[in-house]
């Protein structure tokens, strides 16, 4: 018996007021172990009601939301959701009940299936059952049952736990389960492929969370060979599709961003190479953004700097030139330039504040 069980049947026992009972006391490690167990087994209820519900076994689905939705003590799945899978098990138990009755004397195996997918949908149908009991006993589906028996047991004695027994173990298992799903060997059979399942998932699982990604999409991909649907081993190879979807596109930015680092620093090249030192300075700045140690850049930056500082003297004059001509436009762009290599020249700062405010002047005066 399962913790959460034990645990269920300990409220159990002192809501019926047997108080006088010896209640265990759990240790923190304990109580941790418990609730794992349950969460673990409320998660296992849940996926298997989904994978119930997608195979056709829409009673065991039902019953299966139930449970999970009992453990939780509240609705997680939807109750309209559980109300319309009981409908569509009445639905299609009565559907397959009556092709099971029409085709019974035509067509014996196909009567067989019918029968077996209605107790699949609702075990408890009408006389369905005593039909397909009786149908079993038949001389040829006998004969049918053993032959698919013996081919299950076959595979069984012979299973190695290698992939490809697992997988035609799982082959020879649908074809007798789609006659006799309650057929000791079927299950048998799915006790074994469930460890598989089970085992092999936790592993998987552990070394992608370790980052063991080659080993674990080994595993997932194995799992997947013996159960088409596993949702969890598909959720992880499309978590990892993902993740190499995301570093392809970053591989894709890094070199989009190197081919454009590329151009800024051919442009600051052929800027200092013409001695062009202000444009020089420019291009470099912007390779330092994307590229704060790019080598080049910063040579190119700090000896164009240096080669303009000389300058400055120079362009104050042209500046000073341009003002006293009353080209405040042409004097505003060489003060501008200064502040580009020294920003707290006193001097541009001065002469910039002044053609500012004329020029605001003579602006508002148009």
């Amino acid at each position: 018996m399962k913790f959460f069980q034990l645990t269920f049947l300990l409220v159990a026992f002192i809501l019926s007021g047997c108080s006088s009972l010896m209640i265990p006391i759990f240790t923190p490690e304990q109580k941790r172990i418990l609730y794992s167990s349950v969460q673990e087994d409320i998660a296992h209820r849940s996926a298997q009601g989904e994978a119930h519900y997608a195979q056709g076994y829409y009673a065991a689905a039902v019953d299966d939301f139930e449970a999970v939705n009992f453990y939780e003590g509240r609705a997680v799945i939807p109750l309209n959701r559980i109300k319309r899978i009981a409908e569509k098990a009445e639905e299609r138990s009565a559907y397959y009940y009556e092709r099971g009755i029409k085709m019974r004397e035509s067509d014996k195996k196909q009567a067989l299936i019918e029968f077996n997918r209605m107790l699949r949908c609702n075990p408890k149908y009408k006389d369905g059952k005593d039909q397909y009991e009786k149908l079993k006993n038949d001389k040829d589906i006998v004969n049918l049952l053993s032959a698919r028996e013996d081919d299950l047991n076959t595979k069984l004695q012979k299973n190695n736990q290698s992939t490809p027994a697992l997988k035609s173990l799982n082959q020879s298992l649908e074809e007798l389960a789609q006659y006799d799903d309650s057929n000791f060997l079927v299950l048998k059979a799915r006790e074994i492929l469930e460890g598989y399942r089970k085992t092999n998932l936790e592993k998987a699982t552990e070394l992608y969370e370790d980052q063991k990604y080659d080993e674990a999409l080994n595993k997932f991909e194995h799992i997947l060979q013996i159960y088409p649907k596993e949702p969890t081993a598909q959720k992880y190879l499309d978590q990892f599709a993902s993740k190499q979807e995301e570093q392809k596109r970053i591989k894709l930015d890094h070199l989009a961003s190197a081919q454009e680092g590329q151009k800024k620093v051919k442009l600051a090249r052929t800027a200092f190479e013409q001695k062009d030192y202000r444009m020089a300075m420019k291009y470099a700045s912007k390779v330092l953004e994307a590229e704060p140690n790019n080598k080049e850049g910063q040579y190119i930056l700090e000896t164009s700097k240096k080669q303009c500082e000389q300058n400055i003297p120079e362009l104050i004059s042209q500046g000073l030139k341009y003002y006293k001509k009353q080209d405040m436009e042409n004097a505003l762009v060489v003060f501008q330039s200064v502040l580009e290599v020294d920003a707290n020249n006193t001097t541009s700062i001065a002469y910039i504040k002044k053609i500012k405010q004329q020029l605001k002047t003579i602006k508002s005066l148009k």
